[in-house]
């Protein structure tokens, strides 16, 4: 699975999947998914994780009698925060819904702060050792770009 994640950069075949209850009522399924750097994947990720999770684990979350319904949630709508942690987050900024692993900050401060340079579950949600790793991992390779390496 972290092969498929992190050398393949690829969604895994049968992921692990991760159900947490941030808020009463609310269920948040977490997946692996790869690092697509500051690129907008989100037409054609959301495809394929929703593919991969219906075709392999829906139904053994119906066997066990959870239902779902999944949804996009507007990240400026404040009736759909999973969590009313600082700024209603979660695991960081930018964390509301399900997906938003796969929309992760920069890993570059920016134009505006040079030379900071974001890693960790804050900056990149995923609450595995694997996709912190993969975080830290980010952040080294664009250090060693921004030096010219």
């Amino acid at each position: 699975e972290l092969d498929d994640v992190f050398e393949d950069g690829e969604l895994p075949y049968a992921p692990t999947i991760t159900l947490t209850t941030p808020a009463r009522g609310t269920f948040l399924l977490s997946v692996p998914a790869p690092a697509r750097g500051e690129l907008s994947t989100e037409d054609d990720t959301r495809k394929e994780a929703l593919r991969k999770l219906e075709a392999h684990v829906m139904h053994r979350l119906h066997d066990a009698g959870i239902h779902l319904k999944i949804f996009g949630m507007k990240r400026d709508d404040p009736s759909t925060l999973l969590h009313r942690g600082p700024g209603g987050c979660m695991y960081g900024a930018s964390f509301h819904g399900m997906f938003a692993p796969l929309h992760r900050l920069p890993t570059r401060a920016g134009s505006h702060e040079p030379g900071i340079y974001f890693a960790g579950v804050a900056a990149h949600p995923g609450h595995t050792r694997g996709m912190v790793a993969q975080s830290g991992r980010l952040a080294a390779q664009a250090v060693e770009e921004d030096l010219g390496g």
